[in-house]
């Protein structure tokens, strides 16, 4: 199987950050997406409000998640850094100058899933969206 998932667990401060997370993620986006896109190894993720003290971000990729988490944050981390002002006991920041840091402690906030099932277990994001592209 090429594609790997993530479940990346964020412990909020309080229910107040829970709230502000909501608000405040959602503009922040187009800009997470156009990352993503630039690494090109993402099939898909997204942030979930699990309760007033977690949110999750999760996805499936190609490839080995410190590399992924280290791209995600050279690239994406004024998003993490908008994120992790809301976490308890957050990684250093900003994010993008402290990488290795935030790869080890996303590695420690993995949740491991029960199951997992994926339709296309061996076709890269790159294949899927070069498919696209000549279906097109």
């Amino acid at each position: 199987m090429s594609q790997n998932h993530f479940t990346l667990s964020f412990p909020l401060k309080s229910p107040a950050d829970a709230e502000a997370i909501a608000q405040e993620l959602p503009p922040l986006m187009p800009g997470l997406f156009a990352v993503e896109d630039n690494i090109g190894t993402i099939h898909y993720s997204r942030f979930t409000v699990l309760s007033a003290r977690t949110l999750l971000l999760l996805g499936d990729f190609d490839g080995e998640f410190g590399q992924l988490m280290a791209s995600l944050g050279k690239l994406a981390g004024p998003v993490f850094d908008e994120i992790l002002q809301h976490v308890d006991h957050p990684p250093a920041s900003p994010v993008a100058d402290h990488a290795g840091t935030f790869v080890e402690w996303a590695g420690e906030h993995l949740l491991h899933p029960v199951n997992l099932y994926t339709a296309y277990p061996d076709v890269s994001a790159k294949e899927i969206k070069a498919l696209a592209e000549t279906s097109g």
